[in-house]
């Protein structure tokens, strides 16, 4: 946010700068600023935060390049567990929030440095769904629902 706002100064910056220089254009003053701009805009949208709602019909979880979205009707539970992603290393487990389905399969899933506790039971309690588990259980395709 602060390189935002810091190429967005720059670019005003440079036309103040410009302007009572008359050997600059019009358009040759608004070009760094539109570059600027582009640059501001493309690095606000590459470190934004995941964005964690719901509505009346489903729950969406929209990331960067990881959109997951469930129906709001088929959430059982969200369940605090270990989930895994893979990479060239192999699977690599973390801390997580699974929005579980009904008869346990696996919805929607957040990790942990971006949400915390208290947002997700906040999150829960609105969906009027139970928390359970503790981080200790580590999760591949499903939840057994008598899990806690």
């Amino acid at each position: 946010m602060v390189i935002t706002v810091a190429l967005i100064g720059l670019g005003i910056a440079s036309v103040g700068v410009t302007l009572p220089n008359p050997t600059f254009s019009w358009p040759s003053r608004l070009l760094l600023p539109a570059f600027l701009a582009a640059v501001a805009v493309g690095v606000w949208y590459r470190f934004r935060p995941p964005i964690l709602k719901a509505d009346a019909t489903e729950i969406t979880y929209d990331a960067r390049v990881n959109r997951q979205q469930m129906p709001r009707s088929e959430l059982s539970f969200v369940f605090r567990g270990q989930v895994s992603e893979r990479s060239r290393l192999g699977d690599v487990w973390g801390k997580g929030y699974v929005f579980v389905g009904s008869g346990g399969r696996l919805g929607v899933i957040l990790h942990t440095y971006w949400f915390t506790d208290d947002r997700i039971a906040e999150f829960a309690q609105r969906l009027q769904v139970q928390i359970r588990g503790d981080f200790s259980a580590r999760i591949r395709d499903r939840v057994e629902p008598t899990r806690t």
